[in-house]
């Protein structure tokens, strides 16, 4: 990755441009919930104080980047040496992206810390045991309406806390 392909992406308020108001308004309010979570002092406890590099592979009309990027994008807010760019699906096909969201945390030098796919762990998990529907609806609707954002935040953060090299 270099500076100016990181840069060439959307700004977060660039990127909800391209939303529909309906869309744009939900992200908002889930924004700002996920910065209350994210301001507890102990949710940033060991995230390095160099830069850090968030590229988000994702396009606004994904169920999972409406869920996730929020997340990311009030990590990025709160943490003073974050930030964020959006990037497209297809922009992003050459640096191995298939499913989004897909974040990429880079370095100040831009070298790849580590990447972040789609959905938290657990909605993974979850939805992979699940043998019905109604079994995968029980993860799939708290996971639509945010109750899986502090997974989501720690998962980011522990790419964002890992030594480099590691």
């Amino acid at each position: 990755m270099d500076s100016a392909r990181y840069y060439s992406g959307l700004t977060l308020d660039e990127f909800l441009k391209g939303m529909a108001d309906q869309d744009r308004a939900a992200f908002v309010r889930s924004q700002e919930a996920s910065e209350k979570m994210v301001q507890a002092p102990e949710k940033l406890v060991g995230l390095p104080g160099s830069c850090i590099h968030l590229y988000a592979a994702a396009e606004a009309w994904c169920i999972d980047t409406k869920v996730n990027l929020p997340v990311a994008a009030a990590l990025t807010k709160v943490a003073a040496n974050m930030d964020l760019r959006c990037h497209t699906r297809e922009a992003s096909r050459d640096l191995g992206v298939e499913r989004i969201p897909t974040f990429i945390l880079y370095d100040a030098d831009f070298q790849e810390i580590g990447r972040w796919v789609e959905r938290p762990q657990p909605v993974k998990t979850a939805m992979h045991k699940a043998a019905t529907r109604e079994e995968k609806l029980l993860t799939w609707n708290p996971y639509l309406t945010g109750a899986y954002r502090t997974d989501t935040l720690a998962e980011l953060l522990e790419i964002a806390g890992k030594p480099r090299g590691a």
